[in-house]
């Protein structure tokens, strides 16, 4: 993130971010740690770095580390501009704007129609305690990555800025079901004529939701072309994912903490995720040429 990104964001976050200094002072005797110390340390952390690391850096103690860390959370997830926001319906040039995007990805632009390709990701963590499973510690088990998680499910764009964001289920429930319990179903049955999401085989059929052909039926020649066609569009959003997690470093060890913590980082990642486009879109640096 460069210098004015940086503290563009600051701005964007404001007094969420500002610790009170008059309590800093009498509780320790030392002048308050200033907006710019809170956005790095919670920054580094989400980057990989070490909470030790950090601490020996800005002259902190851990303890002190996470509690900045968790200030910064709470302050992006709270910030409306960083919101994460679907396509909105109600606007016609928005909808032609993602169709375009997607268009000048697509061969030929044979696919004309797509706004949005989702996919699940799992998320690993350590063992969640009985209390905070609610007695459910082993919905949270994948058997298929063999390890505990959570399953995220995400929608992007052209430029894979995230469209949806949910951690919504244990890591044991499937992409289907994950998605029928997001709002994305509602929002694909309201997409207009001719526009589509694609998403890949785990996902439910649907007049606006395309899917790879699979098994035998793959084997037909124009089957594989409509297959070779979405699958240009659908890896956006394993690329997304790529990026998130090239990152946000913290994402590639299992998270701890409590879940709704561990929800908070990955939903704090993707807004993060987001803003790093928009500014690198915005600088010139990123485009669909």
């Amino acid at each position: 993130m460069s210098y004015p990104s940086f503290m563009k964001l600051k701005g964007l976050l404001g007094d969420k971010i500002v610790l009170n200094g008059a309590r800093s002072t009498a509780s320790s005797g030392t002048a308050p740690i200033i907006p710019q110390v809170v956005m790095a340390c919670g920054i580094c952390w989400l980057a990989g770095g070490s909470p030790t690391d950090i601490k020996n850096a800005y002259g902190l103690t851990v303890s002190t580390v996470y509690r900045l860390r968790d200030l910064l959370l709470d302050a992006v997830c709270t910030t409306d501009e960083l919101d994460i926001r679907l396509p909105d319906l109600s606007n016609p040039s928005e909808i032609s704007k993602f169709r375009a995007d997607f268009e000048k990805l697509s061969s030929s632009g044979v696919c004309k129609g797509c706004v949005g390709v989702l996919d699940g990701m799992l998320q690993r963590i350590g063992n969640p305690s009985v209390a905070c499973a609610e007695g459910q510690v082993r919905s949270y088990f994948s058997g298929h990555y063999n390890c505990p998680g959570l399953n995220v499910l995400a929608m992007c764009d052209a430029f894979l800025r995230f469209t949806f964001f949910g951690v919504l289920n244990p890591g044991s429930a499937s992409d289907r079901m994950t998605y029928l319990k997001s709002r994305l179903p509602a929002f694909v049955d309201s997409l207009p004529f001719g526009t589509y999401v694609i998403g890949d085989a785990a996902f439910p059929l649907g007049d606006n939701l395309l899917i790879p052909f699979t098994g035998t039926y793959k084997l037909d020649p124009s089957n594989d072309v409509y297959n070779f066609h979405i699958s240009q569009l659908r890896i956006r959003i394993e690329m997304a994912f790529g990026h998130l997690n090239n990152k946000w470093r913290v994402l590639r060890r299992p998270l701890g903490g409590k879940l709704a913590t561990q929800s908070q980082v990955l939903e704090v990642c993707a807004r993060l995720h987001n803003f790093g486009i928009n500014e690198r879109i915005l600088g010139g640096v990123m485009t669909l040429e």
